[in-house]
């Protein structure tokens, strides 16, 4: 009994364990704009996302270019 309810908790742990993101690259562009890349690890995937970002006194404004 005590091995099923292990594997029962370890089943649902696994099922909603919060996904992982990491910007892995950064580089200035020629314009003063920026490139990111971000790394989403997702359950049973890992997504890669491009984003062109713009600065705004401390913070950076980001849009989208592309994601699978």
């Amino acid at each position: 009994m005590k091995s099923n309810l292990a594997k029962v908790l370890l089943v649902f742990a696994t099922l909603t364990a919060g996904c992982a993101s990491t910007y892995t690259s950064i580089a200035k562009n020629e314009d003063g704009s920026y490139t990111l890349t971000k790394i989403t690890n997702a359950f049973f995937r890992i997504k890669g996302t491009v984003f062109h970002c713009t600065g705004q006194g401390q913070a950076l404004n980001c849009s989208e270019i592309d994601s699978p």
